[in-house]
């Protein structure tokens, strides 16, 4: 899915919403189709350290990691059928790691002279650097978002248990959050709402700025799931949601003004906050829910690998993967803490666990590739003109 987004003066934002502040969300991808890259002199095409190409390593160890699909209401057999490419740092056989330039708070590279950018100076903007796409940071850096979304306490009954033995407060919560942020350079968070608010004053500061870093976010308006939400109330009648498909909520004749008068109240409260990047406009549509015959999905989607570091080899080939696209400004791991399903089965889709353990082996390789982003970006731009 596609991403567009920025910062612009309060009084644009009714009439510019639907161009600058589209940020929506795909299994935590985020990406924007503009080019952005090094505005640096013309680079020598890339070999393999040692001289001829043609007898040296491939460019990959490719890794083959075992995995299997839940289908038809059944686990399928496991196999390597379709990662027996997975790609992972430390099997790059002609990357050498580098590091030297300088990053903002924000994680963005200084130095990199734009070709064009949109947005307000002073705030995130999108910028278009000679054929790759970046984000400008506040202070005018380059940056790659690597995130992580819904940073929140969890709701269960399981998640408030482990919540008050282990933190006890919001305030402990928050400032060792903030460090397991900062420690694994995660640049982008979400906090997550249902109903879109400024983020909360009694965490901000912890999650935002830990340490000497500064962190993005954006939030979510749900507009077409707040237009249902809010029909009792305003048309004297509720939506069946268990019967109907609620994209007919489009052609309500009160939908587009309701939903002008939202943005307009909404995006308000984040026009002045450097922190923010923009806004998600709502979240899984039901598309094909009513074209035919429904899915049987189980709940949550990707493959189930049989340990954390295997989750990681696979995040760490689709960040890779992603970087060399060259038109990616970032990604979002879907998401913070682990949850359960509509039946109450617990689901592993977080980087700490239900009772707020980190799980160190995954994020060990969501933080290599946190740090080498800008190296990465070096390697492969440099592979492209080859």
């Amino acid at each position: 899915m596609v991403n567009k987004y920025c910062v612009i003066a309060e009084s644009d934002m009714r009439k510019q919403i639907y161009w600058y502040f589209l940020f929506l969300s795909l299994v935590g991808l985020m990406q924007l189709t503009l080019g952005c890259s090094s505005s640096s002199n013309e680079i020598e095409p890339l070999k393999p350290e040692g001289g001829d190409t043609s007898l040296e390593k491939d460019e990959y160890t490719f890794m083959n990691v075992e995995y299997r699909k839940w289908q038809n209401g059944t686990f399928q057999a496991w196999t390597t059928a379709d990662s027996r490419e997975t790609r992972t740092i430390d099997n790059m056989n002609w990357y050498t790691p580098s590091s030297d330039y300088s990053r903002t708070a924000w994680g963005g590279r200084i130095g990199l002279q734009p070709s064009s950018v949109v947005g307000k100076e002073g705030f995130f903007r999108v910028a278009n650097c000679g054929g790759r796409s970046y984000l400008l940071d506040p202070d005018n850096g380059a940056v790659i978002i690597h995130g992580i979304q819904h940073v929140r306490p969890g709701e269960s009954t399981a998640h408030k248990k482990a919540f008050s033995t282990r933190y006890g407060s919001e305030a402990r919560w928050s400032e060792e959050t903030g460090k397991l942020l900062a420690d694994n350079h995660i640049n982008y968070i979400s906090y997550g709402s249902n109903r879109i608010e400024v983020f909360p004053a009694a965490v901000r500061a912890n999650l935002l700025t830990p340490k000497t870093q500064k962190i993005a976010y954006a939030e979510n308006l749900y507009l077409l799931r707040t237009f249902m939400w809010d029909m009792s109330k305003n048309l004297g009648y509720a939506f069946d949601d268990d019967k109907y498909n609620r994209l007919v909520l489009l052609f309500e004749p009160t939908f587009a003004t309701y939903i002008d008068r939202l943005v307009q109240e909404k995006s308000a409260l984040f026009a002045s906050d450097r922190h923010f990047i923009g806004f998600y406009l709502d979240n899984e549509l039901p598309f094909a829910s009513y074209q035919g015959t429904g899915y049987a999905n189980t709940e949550g989607g990707g493959w189930l690998v049989h340990t954390q570091k295997n989750r990681g080899e696979f995040y760490q080939n689709f960040c890779l993967r992603l970087l060399e696209t060259r038109n990616c400004v970032g990604w979002v791991h879907f998401e913070y803490n682990d949850g359960y399903d509509s039946n109450g089965k617990a689901s592993n889709k977080g980087v700490v666990s239900i009772e707020y353990e980190p799980y160190e082996s995954f994020l060990s390789q969501m933080r290599q590739v946190n740090l080498a982003v800008h190296s990465l970006i070096d390697y492969y731009d440099t592979k492209s003109v080859q």
